[in-house]
């Protein structure tokens, strides 16, 4: 292995113009050898090969190009709208259930850090739980117990759970 390396640099420094091993080349009265930090190796100046082409990236559609502007006031109100707890909806019992044992979880593990209710949103595949934290917290301490909750809730949920805390000021 040692020995293609060697022959690689002094075939680079043949294209260079640089003499052989020991002479007085280019570069002066440095010499070229096959250890970089015994000599000075000479610069690349010529271009070897090109690996990758140029490709184009494509241009992300802006929501005026996905949703005409008529229907822009129907749609954005529709997505935006959470309908999940809704009588009659799929699996809103399961729903309401996992948002009670939210609820309940949270305030046992964080029961001195609470200050306000706890809020719940689901985002798609997502669940962020918001409450405010006093101003004067033990730190490490807070930070384990959010770190233990987050991932105690993402186990059991089987989806990403994030605790999104504020401090009262």
């Amino acid at each position: 292995m040692a020995a293609n390396n060697c022959r690689n640099f002094l075939r680079l420094a043949s294209i260079q113009g640089v003499c052989h091993v020991g002479q007085r080349g280019v570069l002066g009265s440095h010499g070229v050898t096959c250890f970089p930090a015994m000599g000075v190796a000479p610069p690349v100046t010529k271009i070897l090969g090109v690996r990758y082409a140029y490709q184009p990236k494509a241009r992300q559609q802006k929501n005026e190009d996905v949703v005409p502007s008529y229907r822009i006031g129907v749609t954005k109100g529709q997505d935006s709208h959470h309908t999940g707890n809704l009588k009659g909806s799929l699996w809103a019992s399961e729903r309401m259930m996992d948002d009670i044992m939210i609820r309940k979880l949270v305030e046992g593990v964080m029961h001195e850090y609470l200050v306000s209710e706890i809020v719940i949103k689901r985002r798609a595949n997502r669940i962020n739980i918001v409450f405010l934290v006093p101003a004067v917290v033990n730190l490490p301490k807070f930070y384990f117990l959010v770190g233990f909750t987050e991932t105690l809730l993402t186990e059991m949920l089987e989806c990403v759970v994030k605790l999104e805390c504020q401090s009262s000021m």
